[in-house]
């Protein structure tokens, strides 16, 4: 019966360990399972990262571009408006200034002769 009781005890420790031993396969094959993921999301998670840093440095050249266009469209409709506003004061001066009279023309002038003893004759 001892013996019986033993091979007994001996049967479910080796079936116990038998259990054991296919949790510790399985466990670490889900460790595999979930370290490849883990790897494979890090690798995701430094593509997002850069690909975010590509767009943030576009949308910001984008955005300083916009700008600079706006600015030199403003820069242009400034010129243009002054360029425009001389034009009208010149033609509102000229305009409101008489033309001046033509100069009369000097008549000749006829040269007197003087005689020698001093006596004009013309």
């Amino acid at each position: 019966m001892k013996n019986l009781l033993i091979v007994l005890l001996l049967a479910a420790l080796a079936g116990l360990g038998w259990l054991f031993y296919q949790q510790q396969l399985q466990a670490q094959q889900q460790i595999t399972q979930l370290t490849q993921r883990l790897n494979q999301a890090e690798i995701d998670i430094e593509a997002v990262q850069k690909r975010v840093q590509q767009l943030d440095k576009s949308s910001i050249n984008g955005l300083v571009k916009e700008a600079n266009n706006a600015i030199l469209d403003g820069w242009e409709a400034l010129v243009n408006g002054v360029g425009e506003e001389v034009k009208r004061a010149r033609d509102s001066i000229q305009q409101s200034m008489p033309e001046p009279a033509p100069k009369p023309t000097p008549k000749p002038v006829q040269p007197q002769l003087e005689s020698p003893n001093g006596l004009d004759k013309t």
